[in-house]
């Protein structure tokens, strides 16, 4: 799988591969940069139900901006790279250069990035633990906003106002590390997300149970209650694999 990235920066002209350690980064709260996988970035964004258009992607951690490179073929209203090391900022700005691609890096604080306003997708590549993500996913719950978390070692921090739209795992560049994802989207203000047991039952006999997401329109916000309103499937789509 390394080989397919090399042959990637190779046909670009540009040097996204390779990893910086933690050491290398001023974040105590960061992790090592390691390269988006393509074949699973590609994949992803194909898959997403987005109006992409009308859509600003956001990479938080941009490293060496192979992910933004790859969402510069997809008719993004804007695309932005967001990262706070100082050594990787050139790097990423000469690989788009290369490679004509539309795209912004932003040198700074993650944790004080003022998002635009619009639909967002934003992807991150566990770039930082709770102390940072938990910030950055409280201001993104107020917004029309969709998530890629790759590596997904915090799903804990997505709380009652996000939902799962996909989940499964993918490998990273070097194919030796197979690593977890979720794609999480907010649920409009007024919706209420939760789970529910039925159980099928005839007589005394229990069959099964079935438990399952469901999402629904509160009739009275200020006291927490959801209703039995009718469901938003068109938004809220239920967890899909890969």
């Amino acid at each position: 799988m390394r080989r397919a990235h090399e042959r990637f920066d190779r046909r670009s002209g540009i040097l996204t591969s390779g990893n910086a350690s933690r050491a290398e980064l001023v974040s105590a709260d960061s992790h090592r940069y390691a390269p988006t996988p393509v074949r699973f970035f590609r994949s992803i964004l194909r898959k997403l139900d987005l109006d992409e258009e009308n859509t600003t992607l956001i990479d938080l951690g941009s490293g060496k901006g192979r992910a933004l490179i790859l969402a510069n073929e997809r008719p993004f209203r804007a695309i932005i790279g967001v990262e706070f090391s100082p050594d990787l900022c050139p790097i990423a700005r000469a690989n788009l250069a290369a490679t004509n691609c539309r795209g912004e890096i932003i040198w700074g604080s993650i944790s004080d990035y003022e998002f635009p306003e619009g639909k967002l997708l934003v992807f991150f590549f566990n770039f930082a633990g709770p102390t940072i993500l938990r910030p950055v996913l409280e201001r993104l719950s107020h917004r029309e906003a969709t998530v890629i978390y790759l590596n997904a070692k915090h799903p804990e921090l997505f709380d009652g106002r996000w939902t799962v739209l996909r989940r499964g795992d993918t490998f990273d560049e070097d194919g030796s590390v197979f690593m977890p994802y979720r794609v999480y989207r907010t649920i409009p203000e007024g919706w209420w997300h939760g789970t529910e047991t039925l159980d099928f039952q005839i007589g005394p006999l229990n069959l099964g149970r079935w438990t399952f997401s469901r999402s629904v329109l509160r009739s009275h916000p200020a006291r927490g209650r959801p209703t039995d309103a009718a469901r938003h499937p068109s938004s809220l789509p239920s967890p899909a694999p890969g």
